[in-house]
């Protein structure tokens, strides 16, 4: 379908793009690399899509979606038990987060910032007690893994997905009895996530210290820290695409280019996915990938508000929240470019929009 065929062709414009860069880039090597998975997870990401364009396929896709999370979660609690981790992940041993299979715990609590939406859209999108129950006891364990890991940037997403859910829902005048519902989700986010966050929960004084964004502003002002460490990535990411006259630094050499830096800042990766594109591939492949994430947004709010079935609305209504999050969920990876549950969302959200479009035809012929 059409709606399908547009991010797709942007994606290839991000592809093709980043090849040429190829050109240019002071390590061909990484840039080729790079450019490889940006091919690889494209396809992913299409392929996803087209799965989720028949909605038989698409509930078995989301079942199997949550099995992984549920298995995730089962390795988290083992680590959070014994202390251990497994051998391809960060030593967590002594910590109160999880690695589980994502390597450190930042990783996992973005992982689980994309799939808290698919949670939270349950109590709103369907009037089953059972989908409801799944819903909430889904968000609980997510929020209680994301809130253990000390993650900033999974907080600030689910912030961010909270008013996004009461604004979307908010805003459709034809079902406005959702937004009790809504609210009641939002409500029960609040009770869970604000105690922890002020100390009065079971976290451990150190996950609460870095839960802390007055902590972050301060090690910003002091120039100490992880905080310190993240605006210097910020300046001197800036001053590498200004330095190319906005073209970028080719594909996959923005690490090569930080760790030349004479004042290195100590941390290759730039830690802003948002920042990597630019980057990488300048101001082109800013403007496309936003393009591409812009048509993306807008097709699930219209998913989520003309949906003709429950099932194709709780697409719409979680993919809005999975996109709204990931803006500042994106933060929190050292990198996205292989990333694989950010680019199942990006198929999700488009498979989302073919579906309606399928949905609606099957529903015009019918009647």
């Amino acid at each position: 379908p059409t709606r399908v065929s547009r991010p797709t062709a942007l994606l290839a414009v991000l592809v093709v793009w980043s090849l040429l860069s190829i050109a240019w880039a002071e390590d061909p090597v990484a840039a080729i690399r790079w450019t490889t998975f940006l091919a690889m997870m494209s396809t992913l990401a299409v392929g996803v899509a087209m799965l989720m364009a028949d909605r038989r396929r698409a509930a078995v896709l989301l079942w199997a979606l949550g099995g992984m999370w549920a298995l995730a979660c089962a390795i988290g609690l083992i680590e959070i038990a014994t202390g251990t981790s497994l051998p391809t992940a960060r030593d967590v041993t002594g910590g109160f987060g999880a690695a589980s299979l994502f390597g450190n715990e930042n990783n996992f609590a973005v992982y689980l910032v994309l799939c808290l939406p698919w949670f939270l859209a349950m109590p709103v999108a369907f009037a089953d007690l059972r989908l409801r129950l799944l819903g909430a006891t889904g968000a609980v364990v997510s929020i209680a893994f994301m809130l253990a890991s000390g993650s900033k940037a999974s907080l600030l997403a689910l912030g961010v997905m909270l008013v996004a859910l009461l604004v979307l829902v908010g805003a459709d005048r034809d079902r406005r009895g959702r937004l009790v519902a809504a609210s009641l989700v939002a409500a029960l986010v609040v009770a869970l996530v604000v105690p922890s966050v002020l100390g009065f929960g079971v976290l451990p004084e150190r996950t609460v210290t870095k839960l802390d964004f007055g902590v972050l502003l301060e090690q910003v002002q002091q120039d100490q820290g992880s905080g310190a460490v993240r605006t210097n990535l910020l300046s001197d990411g800036l001053d590498l695409v200004a330095e190319s006259g906005g073209l970028g630094v080719g594909a996959g050499n923005a690490e090569v280019r930080v760790r030349g830096l004479a004042d290195f800042p100590g941390v290759g990766n730039l830690h802003n996915w948002w920042l990597e594109v630019l980057v990488n591939g300048g101001i082109v492949a800013l403007g496309v990938y936003l393009a591409f994430y812009l048509v993306l947004w807008r097709g699930q709010i219209r998913v989520a508000r003309g949906g003709t079935t429950p099932f194709v609305r709780y697409t719409g209504i979680a993919g809005t929240l999975a996109l709204t999050g990931w803006v500042a969920g994106s933060l929190g990876p050292s990198t996205a470019i292989h990333f694989a549950p950010m680019w199942i969302t990006f198929g999700l959200a488009m498979g989302a929009m073919a579906l309606a479009v399928r949905e609606r035809s099957a529903s015009e012929e019918g009647t």
